[in-house]
């Protein structure tokens, strides 16, 4: 299995954003293995719906998406310089363990790309995630997925004019209906490559099935990134994860 580095996988994102290449880059945690298995989740409550849903997830994807999982550890070679238990290092039996469930999903899959990429990136190469946010604004046709209380003008300042469909905090799921239905309306509004940000966590993953079937009926001209909490850290939330609160990411460098 070919393990991808954090500057690696920010390095192919910005490569696909700026050559135009389609490509779905999608996270899985531990929160989503505890909903695919029945168990809770820090935000969600576990449902039949749930686990269905993940299993339609996976059935759309496949050796050619980003599949990112948290694989970063010292028994496999993949610990980087800042990862320390609390801060993206995971224990070799979760490495594993991620690993081994998405090559059941995908048995043909090769390679993996790291999960904490963007989190990583921010805080220990700030340059490269601020390129990475230039070729988003660059491309010029971006739809967001996020938490409603977001600011609007925030999220414009950072990613550019974009069309934003906002979710519950806390269980984005139970709005997916409603979210379906906005995200088909604004993919029938692009006429040119568009970058579609997810930033609705375990709830937003469980959904991107339906997602990636509108994306395949309009158009094969877009690229759906996972952006994860990085995003909290643009939105000024310093207290949603504990890497942002142990690391406290230089926000004013991206804003200069």
């Amino acid at each position: 299995m070919r393990y991808f580095s954090t500057t690696e996988t920010t390095a192919a994102l910005i490569g696909h954003i700026e050559s135009k290449i389609p490509n779905i880059y999608l996270r899985f945690g531990d929160g989503d293995f505890n909903l695919m298995d029945g168990r809770r989740d820090m935000l969600a409550a576990p449902s039949r719906e749930i686990q269905s849903a993940y299993v339609e997830t996976w059935k759309r994807l496949n050796n050619k998406h980003m599949i990112a999982v948290n694989y970063h550890c010292k028994e496999l070679d993949t610990l980087e310089d800042g990862m320390f238990p609390g801060v993206h290092e995971c224990p070799h039996s979760y490495a594993i363990q991620c690993t081994e469930r998405v090559v059941a999903n995908i048995p043909e899959l090769s390679m993996l790309y790291s999960a904490v990429a963007l989190h990583h990136v921010l805080t220990k190469n700030i340059s490269l995630y601020k390129s990475f946010i230039e070729s988003i604004r660059k491309n010029g046709s971006t739809i967001i997925l996020c938490n409603q209380n977001f600011s609007s003008e925030t999220l414009t300042q950072f990613f550019g004019k974009n069309i934003k469909i906002g979710a519950p905090s806390h269980n984005s799921f139970s709005e997916r209906y409603r979210i379906w239905c906005e995200f088909d309306a604004a993919l029938s509004a692009c006429d040119k490559f568009t970058v579609c940000i997810l930033a609705l966590g375990c709830g937003g993953r469980a959904m991107t099935y339906k997602l990636i079937d509108m994306i395949q009926h309009h158009s094969s001209n877009i690229i759906l990134i996972d952006i994860g909490s990085s995003i909290d850290v643009l939105m000024g939330l310093n207290n949603t994860r504990a890497w942002v609160e142990i690391t406290k990411p230089d926000i004013h460098s991206l804003l200069s």
